[in-house]
């Protein structure tokens, strides 16, 4: 049961850190673009909101998928030699 313990809380921390930089990417990607691609309010337009969402999913997802790797890889609990 303690194995089952530390392989629990391994999926449920790589579950967390994707979705953390899932919705940072949605955030980065919207700051950058409201304040550096388009800094008039006045000119942002419907485009500009499909950029942002589109962006955002991508990147969050390539980025999700990326952090579930790697937290896996990093502390996935090894078998000890008998």
């Amino acid at each position: 049961m303690k194995a089952f313990g530390r392989y629990a809380v391994v999926i449920v921390g790589s579950l967390l850190t994707a979705a953390i930089l899932f919705v940072g990417s949605f955030l980065v990607i919207d700051f950058v673009w409201t304040h550096l691609v388009v800094p008039n309010p006045k000119d942002v337009g419907l485009g500009d909101g499909v950029m942002v969402v589109g962006g955002g999913f991508i990147i969050g997802c390539t980025l999700g998928v990326a952090g579930i790797a790697v937290v896996l890889y990093k502390f996935w609990p090894r078998r000890l030699p008998k």
